[in-house]
């Protein structure tokens, strides 16, 4: 991740050097906006801001605040929990630890996910691994640590922490427990939000869904805008998303004709489903909702989690006597 981010540094999108200005203005004097002087809450991922603030803090050692090295210390800090939190997953499903160099390699090296750096999408890969490892793990206090964290890296999280949990047995028994962690993360933030700022989420947020138009593109044309302008990055970046979504289905008929230990090993894998089904709905209610032309931006979200579902789900499939004889002892 690191050599990725020396590839792309100095490439970054617009949006990538807004968080980076925020992120500067918050290490150096704790102003929150753009222009000094002027309080704005457009930063769309607070999360992310303050930490790249924080690492960028401790740099001012060497006379200011040096944001670029901060957000690739940030980077390369969440690739690895991302992978740490792969490595919990396959643990838990009994998968050869292969599965989990395949997930983190489709996810850090998607050319949507190199173009992202510096906007949230490291943030929110790290939290949507974790979450589906809290839910398999069956820790609802920590499923909703995650979640408040995914929520503060970005509002729609929360479609996927509610799919997921639904999801997950142990989530559902806890869901008292889970729903506390949450508030105990985000409530302080939304809390100072709404009375410093007047709105407990970022005007951002309030943007995106009200209608702001951009030019001929609509959001289901997203993809397409991609392969005109960069098709071969664009076919790489689409298998896995492809792959997910035809082992997404393939799970679901084999769910519903399952019978007795099949069916139980296949349950324990609804979180994995809720996953990759979360991307496909937090992309359509967006759609819906607005009604509005967009970039092809938005798309990166459902692209992110669907490698993760093809990976898991074709080994859960496939996996062999030994680990569905293990796995059917796990609760």
């Amino acid at each position: 991740m690191a050599v990725g981010f020396l590839i792309i540094d100095g490439s970054f999108t617009d949006d990538a050097y807004l968080t980076l200005v925020y992120a500067r203005n918050v290490a150096t004097n704790l102003h929150w906006g753009v222009i000094s002087g002027a309080v704005a809450n457009t930063a769309t991922s607070p999360l992310n801001v303050g930490l790249i603030a924080a690492v960028a803090a401790l740099t001012r050692v060497s006379g200011r605040a040096h944001v670029v090295f901060a957000l690739g210390a940030e980077t390369v800090g969440l690739a690895m929990v991302f992978a740490w939190g792969w490595l919990r997953v396959v643990d838990r499903l009994c998968l050869p630890l292969a599965v989990a160099g395949v997930g983190v390699a489709l996810a850090l090296a998607n050319p949507l996910f190199l173009s992202s750096i510096g906007l949230e999408v490291a943030l929110v890969s790290t939290a949507l691994i974790l979450l589906l490892a809290m839910a398999l793990e069956g820790r609802p206090a920590w499923f909703g640590v995650v979640s408040g964290l995914g929520i503060l890296a970005r509002p729609d999280v929360a479609v996927f922490a509610l799919l997921i949990g639904v999801a997950a047995p142990a989530v559902r028994r806890g869901w008292r427990r889970a729903i506390s962690g949450t508030l105990c993360v985000t409530a302080p933030w939304m809390l100072f939000s709404w009375f410093y700022f007047g709105s407990a989420v970022p005007d951002s947020l309030v943007l995106k869904t009200s209608g702001p138009q951009f030019g001929a593109w609509t959001y289901a044309l997203g993809p397409a805008m991609y392969l005109r302008e960069r098709p071969l990055a664009m076919l790489f970046a689409l298998i896995p998303a492809v792959v997910g979504l035809l082992s997404l289905s393939t799970w679901l008929k084999a769910r519903a004709i399952a019978r007795g230990p099949q069916r139980d090993a296949l349950r324990r894998r609804d979180p994995v489903a809720a996953l990759g089904a979360g991307g496909f709905c937090t992309t359509d209610s967006i759609r819906v909702s607005t009604r509005t032309r967009t970039t092809g931006t938005t798309w990166r979200r459902p692209l992110r989690c669907l490698p993760a579902s093809s990976s898991w789900l074709d080994e859960a499939l496939r996996a062999g006597p030994e680990q569905r004889a293990a796995c059917r002892s796990l609760p």
